[in-house]
């Protein structure tokens, strides 16, 4: 019997876990903004996730949608944000409550060739993934709307697929320089917080400011 959309991506996904692709981890981001013409604070509110009405169109999240995106480089942060020399910006870095259980796009194996000795049944789950991972570190211009959709469908089903492997973060590729660690954290704005704080909710599922901040020009 063939396998649905659905079930093929379940088997991707399970793929993924016998690969050793899902792992835990408690990085520390940083977030860009520029500063433009309207001041702002550095606190979590303004330089955390956006507000779900201004979430635009990303490497896995749709239009409308809220997640944090970070680096765990200060210089990438500003590179992703401030693409010239006299933009000024602002950074803050944020740790998260608890270690992320997330999908690491840098723990993808590349695929045996389905000849080889050693091919396994996971060949081709290994070649979507290594695409997978490619896509989410590509480049995107603004002419190309479409360019992210088989990502952030992917993650989407990863979102809403069997809990004990729905990831709190993807760890990925900067697209400036393949040796700068990125992530996205799937929090929204509600949920990035001022440290210490006594706001109420689960401390489980929050991203916290750290005490580190920057300002400048790249």
């Amino acid at each position: 019997m063939l396998s649905t959309p659905l079930g093929l991506l379940g088997e991707i996904s399970d793929a993924a876990a016998r690969q050793g692709i899902f792992k835990h981890a408690t990085p520390t981001l940083w977030r860009c903004r520029e500063q433009g013409q309207n001041a702002f604070d550095l606190n979590s509110r303004e330089l955390g996730s956006p507000p779900a009405e201004f979430g635009a169109a990303n490497r896995m999240t749709g239009k409308g949608q809220s997640a944090f995106y970070g680096s765990t480089s200060l210089q990438c942060a500003v590179d992703e944000v401030a693409r010239s020399a006299d933009i000024a910006f602002s950074a803050c870095s944020f740790a998260p409550s608890r270690p992320l259980f997330h999908f690491d796009a840098f723990a993808v194996p590349d695929p045996p060739s389905p000849f080889a000795e050693d091919a396994c049944d996971d060949t081709q789950a290994l070649a979507f993934l290594r695409r997978f991972a490619e896509t989410l570190s590509e480049p995107n211009t603004d002419d190309d709307q479409y360019h992210y959709v088989p990502t952030q469908l992917f993650t989407e089903y990863l979102l809403a697929g069997p809990e004990e492997l729905r990831p709190d973060a993807v760890r990925f590729a900067s697209s400036l320089d393949s040796q700068y660690e990125n992530w996205v954290v799937f929090v929204d704005n509600s949920r990035c917080l001022d440290a210490p704080t006594t706001r109420a909710g689960p401390v489980r599922d929050h991203v916290a400011v750290t005490a580190e901040t920057a300002s400048g020009s790249p």
